[in-house]
């Protein structure tokens, strides 16, 4: 059976993000990589946490499932690649930002949406030739030099002013890879938040209200509770500290 997380919308192989010696201007890293999700979660630590490892009502395909859908949930709420490494590509137009004494800066500071793994990121689009910059493995900023100003020409009697750019670096896109060198660099709080939301999937398969406390709420109408598995399972809170707006 195959245990890798490769997204069903993607072929296998797919080629993504290397140096601009490329096609039509656009830079490569390489094709992404998925992990086998049986090294770092595998199904026999899977059923000796949720007590299934006699059970055969519970099949190792249920058991895959949940274990993808706890990844997948686990990406979501720290904002990392967990399943391999992955391409990412964003715009980034941004806002003019004038210093104190109302000047253009001539860079900015962009937050990309996750780490970057090997500290490489590509510059591409608009009027600037592809070019590689370097930052911090494992960061989310770069500053990137201010290029071309989005000019609000409804000012008729100052196009070319101050308070005429309406935006910067038109058409700009970010490229990197991000993810974990290996999969066992992922922390083991990530993982122990994976076994707690498939443990609680286990125990809770059907449709139902996933109260915590399961009693009546002070005005005695409603039931406290979530259907959000990752919360009411206890993964989030294992899983939030790996998160960027973690202390």
């Amino acid at each position: 059976m195959m245990n890798d997380y490769r997204p069903q919308h993607q072929p296998p192989n797919m080629p993504t993000c290397a140096a601009p010696d490329n096609v039509g201007g656009v830079p490569s890293c390489g094709a992404d990589k998925w992990w086998d999700l049986e090294v770092f979660l595998p199904i026999e630590l899977i059923r000796e946490h949720t007590k299934t490892d006699d059970v055969p009502q519970v099949s190792d395909e249920q058991l895959n499932l949940y274990r993808k859908a706890a990844v997948e949930a686990a990406e979501q709420y720290t904002g990392m690649v967990l399943a391999g490494q992955r391409t990412i590509t964003e715009p980034v137009e941004a806002l003019p930002r004038r210093s104190k004494f109302g000047f253009m800066k001539p860079s900015y500071r962009f937050q990309m949406a996750h780490p970057s793994v090997d500290g490489i990121v590509y510059l591409y689009g608009g009027s600037l030739p592809p070019q590689q910059l370097r930052i911090k493995p494992g960061a989310q900023v770069v500053s990137i030099a201010v290029d071309r100003y989005v000019i609000d020409l409804r000012q008729c009697c100052d196009p070319c002013g101050q308070g005429a750019a309406q935006g910067v670096n038109p058409g700009l896109m970010i490229m990197y890879k991000s993810g974990f060198a290996a999969c066992e660099d992922i922390p083991a709080g990530i993982i122990l938040g994976c076994l707690k939301f498939i443990a609680f999937s286990v125990m809770h398969a059907g449709d139902e209200i996933l109260t915590v406390r399961n009693r009546a709420s002070s005005a005695g109408t409603a039931l406290e509770g979530t259907n959000n598995v990752g919360w009411a399972s206890g993964g989030i809170e294992l899983w939030r500290q790996y998160g960027p707006e973690a202390a």
